[in-house]
């Protein structure tokens, strides 16, 4: 079973270069991207990023305009769906009504005899669907034909899995359960995947890997902990959420918001300071050289937040351990952050851990 990213097997998917125009824009602009053999790479976007003209590349539904696309070593640009060896899973399910679960794997097999079923009876106890072999699409909940969905695509033993933002119709709760339930099950079979999500906490959960795209481009590449706490543009800052970003100035090498300033290897002149919410402490403190009036209340699952407002204007979520009343001023202390300069074209970035 290969494991993910090794250099036994050839990648499951590789772009290089890739570049599609639909119309008169151009919606992938040089786009690079690999999937490494059982690796899981979440391809993290916001409507109008590329992400589904990418998707629809590599499943075979348009033709790159420049670039290499290769699937399990073979070039596959030009390749039909069908020879490209891969397995879908959509947000609908894509289930035929009057099919039954074992059906539904039997069909993409293109054979019903006994090991036929006896493998997709296989699959379905392996998703958890051991009894219901012979239910349709009407009889299971959401979350049960979203596994009959994966055990069809894990049916035709695929290069690749394709997921397209798989549990958006679920419901929070059941959503949270089942991602975490079919990462686990892709690694355990060993199975590549490129997860396409717009929900950074899916991207983080699922993920070996993520890849954030905007505006047809690569805004960053590397691990869920990388990406999250040293992104490697504003906008992939931007892609994992939680981010509050404060308008800042560089001088002589140090970053400055209002009185508070901190080292800061860039170039004099406009930069954004980011700093994710929990990475900002609000203190009982009016020496402090960031001071911020409070807001109101913002806790969320369990961890205390509050909605501060600097005397610029700007406003930062924070963490907080005690209770403050409206209007009090309190002092902020950052222990991370992100300096953005704004006077370089493409933003370069400087991170600093205070």
């Amino acid at each position: 079973m290969p494991t993910p990213g090794s250099t036994t097997c050839p990648d499951a998917l590789n772009l290089v270069g890739v570049t599609k125009r639909l119309g008169r824009n151009e919606v992938l602009q040089g786009v690079d991207l690999r999937v490494g053999a059982g690796e899981i790479v979440a391809l993290l976007g916001a409507s109008g990023s590329g992400k589904t003209t990418l998707l629809r590349l590599v499943a075979g539904m348009l033709t790159p305009d420049a670039g290499q696309l290769t699937i399990g070593g073979r070039e596959a640009a030009h390749l039909p769906p069908e020879a490209r060896r891969l397995g879908f899973v959509f947000q609908d399910y894509a289930l035929w009504p009057h099919l039954s679960a074992r059906e539904h794997l039997t069909l993409v097999m293109g054979r019903a005899g006994v090991a036929q079923r006896a493998r997709a009876d296989t699959l379905l106890t392996t998703v958890g669907l051991a009894g219901l072999e012979e239910a349709r699409p009407a009889q299971l909940s959401g979350g049960q034909r979203q596994r009959v969905a994966l055990a069809r695509a894990l049916a035709v033993e695929p290069e690749l899995i394709l997921l397209d933002e798989p549990y958006s119709a679920l419901d929070p709760v059941l959503r949270e359960t089942l991602r975490g339930e079919v990462a686990a099950l892709l690694r355990a079979e060993g199975r590549a995947a490129l997860h396409v999500t717009h929900d950074p906490d899916e991207a983080m959960t699922v993920a070996d890997r993520i890849v954030v795209l905007g505006g047809g481009k690569v805004l960053d590449d590397g691990s869920p902990e990388r990406v999250y706490h040293s992104p490697a543009t504003l906008g992939a800052a931007r892609a994992l959420g939680r981010l509050n970003e404060l308008p800042a100035q560089v001088r002589a090498g140090e970053v400055w918001l209002g009185a508070w300033r901190a080292p800061a290897a860039l170039l004099d002149g406009a930069a954004v300071v980011t700093v994710r919410w929990e990475h900002a402490q609000a203190v009982r403190s009016h020496g402090a050289a960031l001071q911020a009036t409070f807001e109101r209340d913002a806790s969320m699952r369990g961890v205390m937040l509050g909605r501060f407002r600097l005397l610029d204007g700007a406003v930062v979520m924070a963490q907080r351990t005690t209770a403050y009343e409206p209007g009090e001023v309190v002092g902020l202390e950052l222990a991370s952050i992100g300096v953005f300069s704004l006077e370089q074209g493409e933003p370069a970035t400087h991170r600093r851990t205070l």
